[in-house]
């Protein structure tokens, strides 16, 4: 698995390397690295700064998908959680059980290449025909909910799913202007923190159980140590808080849960 992420991380970074925008501006700056079954890519773009998420692992990917994800800013380094966008931001319902009889696959376990493979097709159906468009902004004392799709914050979020690789991205574009306190904005020390995000107790039981639960809107998408590489600059800091699997749960059919840091210094 490790090899696989390895691969990921290097290939998104060539791509975005070499990337150019519409007007043939060259991205400024990438940070990349990976933490918690989680490749990361960092850039700067027009004002703009774009992360983007990617994972293989099964687990995480529900965990992603059923609490949705937050993505916090701190210009000073300090890891704290007064900045960040959540999308999305209820519960989505996702089945991580099977169909068919129970006693069929009593001792099949959760991962046989059946379950996997509808697993897949669930995930890429929720992706592209029934995904929730709202995220909330945390601006310090503030929320602010906003369509992702359609909204004047210049905040866009996307979700996109291979099904071929089981291979899940999260992209967020943020306007630099956005995660600032004052006029001018000072990247020099910035710390991006990734957190799955806890679902609300009062809602924690809904739509858990299948594809077909209530959603508020229809659209389509569409902390470990830090490990960087050569050629931009690596996250090289990064603290766990509460990673992976929660307390009391199953380890074959809970979700992964994620939860760091890293330095995105430009």
């Amino acid at each position: 698995m490790k090899s696989i992420v390895c691969l990921i991380i290097l290939s998104l970074y060539t791509f975005s390397a070499m990337a150019y925008s519409e007007d043939d501006v060259v991205i400024s700056d990438t940070i990349f690295g990976s933490s918690e079954q989680v490749a990361y890519i960092v850039t700067q773009n027009k004002g703009n700064i774009v992360v983007q998420l990617t994972t293989l692992d099964n687990k995480t990917i529900l965990s992603m998908l059923r609490h949705g994800v937050t993505v916090f800013f701190d210009l000073k380094g300090k890891e704290k959680e007064d900045v960040s966008v959540t999308y999305p931001i209820q519960p989505v319902g996702i089945s991580m059980k099977p169909e068919g009889n129970r006693e069929d696959r009593r001792d099949a376990g959760f991962q046989t290449e059946a379950e996997i493979n509808q697993m897949k097709a669930q995930i890429y159906t929720l992706i592209t025909t029934d995904f929730p468009e709202e995220a909330r902004l945390k601006f310090h004392d503030s929320n602010e909910n906003f369509n992702v799709l359609l909204n004047g914050m210049g905040i866009a979020a996307t979700y996109s799913y291979n099904q071929e690789a089981n291979l899940l991205t999260y992209q967020l574009t943020i306007p630099e202007r956005q995660i600032k306190e004052k006029s001018k904005i000072d990247l020099s020390k910035l710390m991006i923190g990734v957190q799955t995000a806890k679902p609300d107790k009062s809602k924690r039981g809904e739509g858990s159980e299948g594809l077909n639960s209530s959603m508020s809107s229809r659209g389509g998408g569409g902390r470990g140590n830090g490990q960087g590489g050569s050629g931009g600059r690596g996250g090289n800091r990064g603290g766990s808080r509460d990673g992976g699997q929660r307390p009391g749960g199953n380890s074959e059919k809970a979700p992964q849960g994620i939860d760091f840091w890293f330095e995105a210094h430009m």
